[in-house]
């Protein structure tokens, strides 16, 4: 078992898809039902149910799915300590704001010039939706920073009143 392995089997429960998970990894789809397999070989049981176009996580694949969540979580985790122990900070950071007015909130050109430039190693990805309620639902998994004027739709997030209006 190893981290690709368990990147394309979380990929694909997240998808619900061999094809949007192989393209969202820029793998070849043979390539990720060659991972599921050895998965499933190695542990020695079925992790997925494929019947027509729908895939359902079996028992031992909800406890995998779990776990391999955990353990990705994990790995990013310690790169991040590493990196910040070494004064080096790298990786993804999704913003979102809500794109309906009076609640929708622009980051300033400058202020994201300005991290670049402290943080090199960090990219980022700016998104908004039509409803801070709607987008969060669908996305806040991913997201690390949402400017919303109300805390109803970050209650699994986290809220931080904003100091500006």
């Amino acid at each position: 078992m190893d981290f690709r392995q368990l990147e394309s089997f979380v990929e694909i429960v997240k998808r619900k898809s061999f094809t949007k998970a192989a393209k969202n990894l820029y793998l070849a789809q043979p390539t990720l039902t060659g991972h599921i397999q050895a998965l499933e070989e190695e542990l020695g049981t079925v992790l997925l149910n494929r019947t027509g176009r729908s895939i359902f996580l079996t028992e031992a694949g909800e406890i995998l799915y779990n776990h391999a969540v955990n353990i990705l979580n994990m790995r990013e985790q310690t790169f991040y300590s590493l990196s910040a122990y070494q004064g080096k900070l790298h990786g993804e950071l999704a913003i979102a704001a809500s794109t309906v007015p009076p609640q929708n909130y622009l980051l300033p050109p400058q202020l994201l010039a300005a991290f670049s430039q402290d943080y090199p190693g960090v990219s980022f990805e700016l998104g908004g939706s039509l409803t801070a309620r709607r987008s969060c639902r669908r996305s806040c998994q991913a997201v690390r920073i949402w400017f919303c004027r109300h805390r109803h739709c970050l209650s699994r997030i986290g809220y931080v009143k904003a100091l500006f209006r």
